[in-house]
């Protein structure tokens, strides 16, 4: 979030230094549990001192980042985050914070695309440093096809938090889609040792490798991530798979294995009255080339307007993309170009 380390005078300071929790947490790698926590400071600061604006963009942003990563309904999050970004900005119009938040609103629950527009613009011009929204907007560029911008803003972004994982890891994917692969695998060897129990650059790093046709070294990487993940029953049987067939042969049969698993770890959670995201099931038939589900899921996932709707440009959906439902849904998004 935008960087302003100076007490405001009229802060109650208990306030400040819950809200500065909740922002520890928002930044970090985006877990259900950190989110929670960070939504937790933030609710608490916001009681505390109920004039202070911060934290109310915060309850909206946590909100909001909940429902990205599939632990929370879009239509649980959404009245919750609107109530709260629409407090702050009351309490305070010139709060890039919450600028971004309506932002958010605007593009994943309303897919209203010039309020999106307004609203990123006026987070960054009250805080050109604000590193979230210069992610944000590349975010967006890149889900239009403006794949040199969309790298450009990423690069902006790196420069405000370069020690920061998430930003290494969205700038090595716009290097990678900007044509530069080479680039974007030093960034991920040299972003391992910023956390270096964290599968997910081991992960990138195999599909890079994977891209350029290096099945050796996608393998060390996915096993590498396995071990890290705990996964040890899939790495003992990864390392077996590939002395006997292969690195390409043995990756493809684990992985098949691995999002079958995947599939039954969400209808386990489903079983159990948990709240499971359409889009984790879109994902995962997406990879198995499963036609019928990842359609009917993807419906589902329409319905409660769910962020998955905004990739539909991804090559994971090339698949299904002549089908009549896939268009129509491409044209109910109606994202620009």
């Amino acid at each position: 979030m935008g960087e302003q380390k100076v007490i405001p005078v009229s802060v109650d300071p208990e306030a400040y230094q819950l809200y500065l929790k909740g922002r520890y947490f928002l930044d970090r790698p985006r877990t259900p549990a950190g989110l929670h926590k960070s939504l937790d400071y933030f609710q608490q600061a916001a009681q505390l001192d109920s004039g202070f604006a911060r934290p109310w963009a915060g309850v909206a942003l946590s909100y909001e980042m909940l429902e990205y990563v599939g632990a929370m309904s879009p239509r649980e999050t959404h009245p919750y985050a609107l109530a709260a970004a629409s407090r702050a900005l009351q309490l305070d119009p010139d709060s890039p914070e919450a600028h971004l938040a309506m932002a958010y609103i605007h593009e994943h629950y309303e897919w209203n695309w010039p309020a999106r527009d307004r609203e990123l613009a006026s987070a960054i011009q009250l805080d050109p440093n604000y590193e979230l929204a210069r992610q944000w907007l590349s975010f967006g560029l890149s889900r239009q096809g403006d794949a040199n911008r969309a790298l450009i803003e990423m690069q902006r972004a790196f420069a405000l938090d370069p020690l920061s994982l998430r930003v290494n890891l969205t700038l090595a994917s716009r290097l990678k889609d900007a044509g530069r692969p080479q680039e974007a695998i030093r960034l991920l060897q040299e972003a391992v040792d910023l956390e270096p129990g964290n599968s997910e650059p081991h992960f990138a790093l195999a599909d890079l490798y994977r891209s350029r046709g290096d099945f050796e070294k996608m393998a060390d990487e996915q096993l590498r991530a396995l071990e890290l993940d705990n996964n040890l029953d899939f790495a003992t049987q990864f390392k077996a798979l590939r002395q006997e067939k292969g690195a390409q042969a043995a990756w493809e049969q684990i992985e098949r294995q691995l999002l079958y698993a995947g599939l039954h770890d969400l209808d386990t959670l489903g079983s159990h009255g948990e709240y499971v995201s359409p889009s984790a099931y879109v994902w995962t038939y997406a990879r198995l080339q499963d036609r019928e589900n990842t359609l009917r899921w993807m419906q589902r996932a329409c319905d409660e307007h769910a962020s998955i709707l905004l990739e539909l440009h991804n090559q994971h959906f090339d698949f299904v993309r002549d089908t009549p439902e896939f268009q129509a849904w491409v044209r109910q998004v109606a994202m620009p170009k």
